[in-house]
């Protein structure tokens, strides 16, 4: 795998696999967390440059909310989940009954919008870890998920997402699901920090 060269077959299906495991493992777990119905469809992947990641995601001045992890052994490497305040909001509203126009995360009102966001990050990001481990047969130890409410811009230099060293690769996943009927769009970056995504698959 190369930005260059592309994927390769067997670096699809890898990869395929990785996604499937991932979002059907998140699927099953957000459904037991709030006791409704979720589907998941298999989110579209693609494995990009870190410079590149802005052509990706929407303009510098767009503002996300960022849901982040590290796994700090044996790969270390950033999790990061992005989605808008509308459907943060969506979710909120559908899971708590509360809708957010102001964003201050000190503020104690807040508390439960926080917390709620902070387990479906969690969730998410520790079902891609989960497959990722079951993939290469390694146990991969992430840091409790932090959340960010900032301009992608901000967003992008904290994660140092665009200065990434030459011909390093992240995986960008967009993912949606369905809780009664409603869909709710979401994406993830998978970063490593040392190594690139072949070297992750290479052993598989």
């Amino acid at each position: 795998m190369n930005s260059k060269g592309g994927l390769s077959d067997y670096e699809k299906d890898i990869l395929k696999e990785l996604s499937t495991i991932g979002s059907g493992n998140a699927a099953t777990s957000i459904s037991v967390l709030i006791r409704k119905t979720v589907n998941i469809s298999v989110p579209s992947l693609t494995v990009v440059e870190p410079k590149k990641f802005g052509e990706l995601i929407g303009k510098e001045s767009d503002i996300r909310l960022a849901i982040f992890s590290y796994i700090t052994e044996n790969y270390p490497s950033k999790f990061i989940v992005l989605l808008s305040l509308d459907e943060a909001n969506r979710l909120s509203d559908l899971l708590i009954h509360q809708k957010f126009k102001n964003i201050d995360f000190n503020d104690e009102k807040l508390i439960i919008f926080k917390s709620m966001l902070l387990e479906l990050g969690n969730i998410l990001i520790s079902s891609y870890i989960n497959a990722i481990s079951e993939i290469i047969h390694k146990t991969l130890v992430h840091t409790p998920p932090q959340i960010k409410y900032d301009f992608l811009e901000s967003i992008i230099d904290e994660f140092s997402i665009i200065n990434e060293e030459e011909g390093k690769e992240m995986l960008f996943l967009k993912n949606e699901f369905a809780i009664e009927g409603s869909q709710f769009l979401f994406d993830l970056l998978f970063l490593p920090d040392d190594i690139s995504i072949r070297d992750l698959i290479k052993g598989v």
